[in-house]
Formats: C-alpha cells, structure tokens, sequence
C-alpha cells in the first residue's frame, strides 16, 4: 500500500512538473513572437525623427490627349471657305517640366512631399496647304503632395513608391490664318482637374545630406477634355536643411 502510494506521488509530481515546463515553453514562445512582433512595428512606427529638405526635379513626360479630342468644331477663319475640326492631340505628345519639392522624411521608412510644377510649352503638329500657325502653344502647372515609403537596399540606395494627388492647371492657344493671311483668328483652351499619382524609383545617397532622386511616375487626370493621362520620368536632387 505505501508502495503504490508512493508510485502515486512520483506520478503526480512527473506529470505536474511536464505540464508545468510545457506551459513555461508555450509563453516562451508567445513571448517571442510578440517580442518580434513589438520589434518589428517599432522599426517602422518608432524612432519618430523627422527630417526637412529641399529639392529639384526636371521630368520628361510622355502625354496622352483625352476626350473627344475635339476642343473646337467648325472653326472657320475668316473670308475662307474652309471649315474643320481643331484636335487636342494635333499637339505633341511630349515635353519636358522642372518642379520645387519641399519634402519631410519622418523616418527611414515614410516621408511626404509637396511640390509645385511648371512645364514646358508643348508646341502643335497642326499644318496643311491651306492652313498657317502663328502661335500655338499648350502647357501645365501643378501643386500637390505625395506621400513616400522609403525600403533601405543599401547605405547608399533606398527603393521608394509614391502615391499622391495633385491639382493640375492646363491651358494653350492656337494662331491661325489661312496660306493666304486673309483672316486669322485665335482660339483659347483651359482644364482645371485633379491628378492621381502613382510612382516608384530609387534614391542614391550620396552623403547624409545630399542624395540624387530618380522617379517614374504615372498620373492619371479626374476628368479633362485635354490631358487625360502623363507618364514622368524625373531626375532631382534632395538636400536635407
């Protein structure tokens, strides 16, 4: 009898002592995870630091005309019997576009921007036989923000993607008289829309302050009758104050 009650206590105690070290292994391990977890959020959202600096960036971009790509119909010039249609892609395709960024990194992993641009005149591919231009010309300024996630490669290099929104002021003009300048007359177009903006690139840095920015960017416009859609590619530089 004491034999077998004292088989009885080892038993207990074993068995106790098992559950007891399993137990201890499972929070162990919750511990660990959460730890890693707790780490791992602290990298992106902790060492809150933020960083202000200035920047340059000068694009070349690839445009898209939308709409019915009619801004005009019937134009008639003056003492001429010619009546056609004015079309927004008889303006090139491409132009170039330089842009001032004011832009905080708030810390290796986020950052915003906002920016103010001016393109370049876009000149027109109109012409025929009976047809002159005098001056034509169409361009765009635009201010918004983009907001940043930085992924570090390297000391030196940084993959970034972009998402933004900007307001996008486009208007252009045409001249034009018929071969024989017996009339001419002017025509004005304008769009005032809203751009969305997505991109991704790289930043090299080249010492802690100073690093070269290369970005690819798609915009798509709400709604214009003129500009529907841009690709950019950009080359700048960012300064940290």
């Amino acid at each position: 009898m004491i034999k077998k009650t004292i088989i009885l206590i080892l038993f207990s105690f074993i068995t106790h002592h098992q559950a007891n070290a399993q137990t201890y292994q499972r929070i162990s391990r919750e511990q660990a995870n959460n730890y890693a977890i707790n780490k791992s959020s602290s990298n992106y959202l902790s060492n809150f630091n933020p960083k202000f600096y200035i920047g340059f960036d000068y694009s070349n971009n690839k445009l898209e005309y939308g709409g019915d790509r009619v801004f005009r119909s019937d134009f008639c010039l003056p003492d001429s019997g010619y009546v056609v249609n004015l079309y927004t892609d008889e303006f090139k395709d491409k132009s170039s576009s330089y842009a001032f960024i004011l832009g905080s990194k708030l810390n290796n992993y986020f950052g915003t921007e906002i920016f103010y641009q001016q393109s370049s005149d876009i000149e027109s591919s109109l012409n025929s036989d009976f047809m002159n231009i005098n001056n034509s010309n169409l361009e765009y300024q635009s201010y918004g923000i983009d907001f940043l996630a930085f992924m570090p490669l390297h000391r030196y290099l940084d993959y970034i993607v972009s998402l933004g929104i900007a307001n996008y002021e486009i208007k252009g003009k045409y001249e034009l008289s018929n071969s024989n300048a017996v009339g001419k007359i002017s025509e004005n177009i304008s769009s005032n829309t809203f751009g969305y903006r997505l991109g991704t690139g790289f930043g090299i840095n080249i010492t802690n302050d100073l690093s070269l920015r290369l970005m690819a960017k798609f915009i798509k416009m709400q709604k214009s009758d003129i500009i529907d859609r841009m690709f950019e590619y950009s080359l700048g530089f960012r300064y940290i104050l």
